[in-house]
């Protein structure tokens, strides 16, 4: 019995851990494809009001997360993990409005299938 759930619990464990691409909506969904960009990037570009360039528009590439790549683990709910050192911690400290860039790209498709990250059908989401 023992050797039975150490099995099942190992293919379970695996099959959460796949690692296989999920293709994008069709590209009619428009909220799908945003939700796919978002679930599937690791990287993504926030952007804040800086508060040491006189108010001016700051964007940087960030490291986001949300589980792993992978269908049942992965939220969909970015994280970005920062130090209150970084500048634009400071920045939302002071102004909490942010916004975070996502392209197609970030999610290696639009490299997969050979399709140029400036092209439509690699989409972007703000």
């Amino acid at each position: 019995m023992k050797s039975i759930l150490c099995t099942t619990t190992l293919l379970l464990s695996l099959s959460l851990c796949s690692t296989e691409p999920v293709p994008p909506p069709p590209h009619t969904d428009l909220v799908g494809n945003a939700r796919w960009m978002v679930k599937f990037s690791n990287v993504s570009i926030l952007a804040t009001k800086s508060s040491f360039l006189d108010g001016f528009p700051f964007a940087q590439n960030k490291d986001v997360a949300d589980g792993l790549y992978n269908e049942a683990l992965s939220t969909g709910v970015p994280y970005i993990y920062t130090s209150h050192l970084e500048i634009q911690a400071q920045d939302v400290a002071k102004d909490p409005r942010v916004t975070f860039g996502y392209s197609s790209e970030f999610t290696h498709w639009c490299t997969d299938n050979e399709v140029d990250n400036d092209d439509p059908r690699c989409g972007k989401v703000m």
